[in-house]
């Protein structure tokens, strides 16, 4: 009986400690390096609709940003200020994007892409929804077909003409693909596909850098009886080539630009390690340029999220911990080194399991989902802006 007594006290501290860490660090701040990073004003952008959000993006525009996500009850947008405060109702864009969302602004306004997996026989569609910088509805575009299991879209605008990479999905069927869609003629939009034949691709992720636009994605494949999966890399309009080898298990890949270089991120867990982690390497012409650095955890279900602000790289990334859902935050260097130790976005009994970021006038603004459980409220979605200062 004493056993179990000073079993269960062990068990309640621990609990207790780990409550008050996670609640320093979303509340206070932490200094490392010469760099002091913290959480700002947070601020409500969705009561919620529903228990769970599909999918949310957020970009910088007009020194404020655009977020954008969809729910159960349709595709939404809303215009914020730069410390993430409303400032106009918000608009409901269309239907439902089950399979996800991205944006990117252009001359003509603001470009969203929403993925519509066909379900319950109803066929599915890559749909491009044209608003103007009041997030008014001006025009929408089915540009492609889409498989029961898609999932994944990614838009960059180059010149004048908006490029959308998606993974078009089925049970006999995973591929990606890449729309490319004029901007003054989106019903004239072509399509291509970008992964190679008799393996099965993974979600897309586009970059446009000073020489070109690149794609990358994961191909999974069985060699010997055994699965294998390759990141890959490619330049619009040449053909793709493997940069990197992970465990095949959703590592979902990502281009980004900071310190004049682009760099490819991913979810992996090599041997030896008990979490998945966020993983990154500096690409060169020829493709990777550096060592493969472990940034930080990125046990949650949902994508991380990258920007480059305020002369460094952020790296957001959806985590696990005690049956905990939070947020945790690193500012990292040149060499892919965090700054200061991680700052976690964290509320007793509040899941907060996807996000996504921008530099909005030169500071990190966050865009956090949380997850609701049947009986309780529903979920809300909120803003916060992150700094780190010397």
């Amino acid at each position: 009986m004493a056993a179990n007594l000073w079993q269960n006290a062990d068990v309640i501290l621990f609990q207790l400690l780990l409550w008050f860490l996670l609640a320093a660090c979303q509340r206070g701040a932490v200094k490392s390096e010469g760099q002091e990073c913290r959480f700002l004003q947070e601020e409500r952008v969705a009561d919620g609709n529903a228990l769970a959000y599909d999918s949310i993006t957020l970009i910088a525009m007009d020194r404020g940003a655009v977020a954008v996500w969809s729910d159960p009850t349709g595709l939404y947008a809303r215009l914020l200020d730069r410390d993430g405060a409303p400032r106009e109702k918000t608009k409901r864009l269309g239907a439902r994007c089950r399979g996800g969302v991205s944006a990117a602004v252009s001359a003509k306004g603001v470009e969203v892409l929403c993925m519509q997996p066909a379900f319950e026989g109803d066929p599915g569609a890559l749909v491009l929804l044209r608003i103007d910088r009041k997030l008014e509805l001006e025009k929408t575009y089915v540009l492609a077909s889409l498989g029961s299991l898609s999932e994944g879209v990614s838009a960059v605008v180059n010149d004048e003409v908006l490029w959308v990479a998606f993974y078009d999905a089925a049970p006999d069927n995973q591929v990606t693909m890449l729309a490319e869609v004029p901007l003054a003629a989106p019903e004239k939009a072509t399509v291509q596909r970008l992964s190679r034949a008799a393996r099965a691709a993974g979600p897309p992720w586009l970059l446009k850098m000073p020489d070109g636009l690149y794609a990358t994605w994961s191909e999974t494949f069985l060699e010997h009886g055994e699965p294998r999966a390759l990141l890959m890399r490619a330049k619009v309009g040449r053909d793709p080539k493997p940069v990197a080898e992970v465990l095949p298990r959703s590592p979902r890949p990502q281009l980004f630009a900071a310190f004049g270089r682009s760099y490819l991120a991913f979810r992996d867990r090599p041997k030896g390690h008990k979490s998945t982690g966020l993983f990154a390497m500096r690409l060169g012409a020829a493709g990777q340029d550096g060592p493969k650095v472990r940034m930080g955890r990125a046990d949650g279900d949902a994508v991380p999220s990258l920007c480059f602000c305020e002369g460094g790289l952020f790296a957001s990334t959806p985590r696990v911990y005690a049956g905990d859902y939070f947020v945790g935050v690193h500012r990292l260097n040149e060499g892919l080194t965090p700054l200061a130790p991680e700052q976690q976005f964290y509320e007793d009994a509040h899941a907060f399991y996807q996000v996504a970021s921008a530099c909005v006038d030169r500071r990190p603004l966050l865009l956090v989902a949380e997850r609701s459980e049947p009986g309780q409220a529903n979920a809300i979605l909120r803003a916060v802006p992150f700094t780190c200062r010397p």
